[in-house]
C-alpha cells in the first residue's frame, strides 16, 4: 500500500484498537474509581488539594501510560498476530500514528477528563450535602500541561523500546535508560571538570555539576542540553520508532 496518511483509515484503526481493548478499559476505569474513592475516604482533604497535588492523576498518567506505551507494538512481535498486523489495509505511517495518538494523546487526555469529572462530581456532592462547594479541579492549569509533556518524554522512550524489543520491553527499556543516564552523567562530569575554575576545595577533589559551575559558557551548554532533552527528545524517539517500524514491516 502507498505510504500515505488517510485520516479515515487512521480513524478506523484507532476505533479498532479501542474496541478490542474495551474490557481492559472497563477494568482500568473501575480500578481508578476504586483508588480515587479509597484515596478520598482515607484522606478527605484530597478534594481541597486536587489542584496543588493531583497525586492519583500523576500515578495513573505515568504508570498506566508507560505500561500501554511499552505494549504498543506487541502484536507486531507476536508470531500469531504479526501477519495480521502487517497485512492490515493501512500504510506504515497510519499504523504508527494510530499507536502514537492512542498512547501519547488520547490516553493522557482520557485520564485528565476522567480525573476532572470525578472531582467535579465530588464537588457537586459536597455542595448538596454540606452546602459548600470545594474548589473545582482545573485541568487547564500550567502545571498539568507540564506534567503531561513530561509524561510524553517518558512515553516516547518506552514507545521506541516497544518497537525495538520483542519482549520484556519495560525492563529492557528501563535498563537502557539507566545505562544512557550513567553515560550522560559521566559526560556531564567531564564537561564540568573542563569548564570549572578549580577541581579542589581545600584538599578535597571534586567534579562539579552544571548547577555549580561558575563558567557562563558551561551553564549555557547545560541549558542547551536541558532544553534539547525537554523539547527535542520525544520527536527524536518518535522519528526513530517510525523508521524502525518501517524496517520491521519490510
Amino acid at each position: 500500500m502507498n505510504n500515505s496518511l488517510n485520516l479515515n483509515r487512521l480513524n478506523l484503526l484507532i476505533k479498532k484498537d479501542i474496541a478490542l481493548s474495551h474490557s481492559t478499559i472497563w477494568i482500568v476505569t473501575a480500578l481508578l474509581v476504586g483508588l480515587l474513592l479509597l484515596g478520598n475516604l482515607f484522606s478527605p482533604n484530597n478534594v481541597y488539594s486536587s489542584n496543588e497535588e493531583p497525586t492519583l492523576f500523576l500515578w495513573a498518567l505515568f504508570i498506566g501510560g508507560i505500561w500501554i506505551s511499552a505494549g504498543a507494538f506487541k502484536e507486531a512481535h507476536n508470531k500469531l498476530s504479526s501477519y495480521a498486523f502487517f497485512t492490515l489495509p493501512a500504510s506504515t505511517i497510519e499504523k504508527f500514528f494510530n499507536k502514537l495518538l492512542l498512547t501519547a494523546v488520547i490516553y493522557p487526555l482520557a485520564i485528565l477528563l476522567f480525573y476532572s469529572a470525578f472531582y467535579w462530581l465530588i464537588a457537586v456532592i459536597g455542595k448538596i450535602v454540606n452546602g459548600t462547594m470545594p474548589p473545582l479541579f482545573n485541568p487547564l492549569q500550567l502545571s498539568i500541561a507540564q506534567d503531561i509533556w513530561t509524561y510524553m518524554i517518558f512515553q516516547s522512550i518506552f514507545f521506541l523500546g516497544a518497537i525495538y524489543f520483542k519482549n520484556k520491553v519495560l525492563i529492557k527499556t528501563a535498563l537502557t535508560l539507566v545505562i544512557i543516564s550513567i553515560i550522560f552523567g559521566i559526560f556531564t562530569a567531564m564537561i564540568g571538570a573542563l569548564f570549572a575554575r578549580s577541581l579542589f576545595v581545600g584538599n578535597i577533589f571534586y567534579l562539579p555539576s552544571f548547577a555549580l559551575l561558575t563558567s557562563h559558557a558551561a551553564r549555557s551548554i547545560g541549558n542547551i542540553i536541558h532544553l534539547s532533552i525537554w523539547i527535542l527528545l520525544p520527536f527524536f524517539c518518535w522519528t526513530i520508532a517510525y523508521i524502525r517500524l518501517g524496517e520491521t514491516e519490510v
